[in-house]
């Protein structure tokens, strides 16, 4: 049985521009809501945590590539 409170939440993989700081992004994406759980410097990619509609409000931000819900893998090109 699925909470609907959970339902509405989730983990996302967020890839960040070269051109843009992680910090800069990071920032953003706290003041809209979300949690930074970690980041993966190398790979510039942040995890974080929140409303899936927070999520896809997040993927307008500048510097931000591609935001994916934590579990699906897609390429990039």
């Amino acid at each position: 049985m699925t909470d609907d409170k959970n339902a509405t939440k989730g983990r996302y993989l967020v890839v960040v521009d070269p051109a843009v700081h992680l910090e800069t992004v990071s920032a953003e994406l706290l003041t809209m809501g979300l949690t930074i759980d970690s980041r993966l410097d190398a790979i510039r990619t942040l995890v974080v945590a929140g409303d899936v509609e927070i999520a896809a409000t997040a993927a307008k931000i500048r510097g931000v590539k591609s935001i994916e819900r934590e579990g699906t893998v897609r390429t990039q090109q």
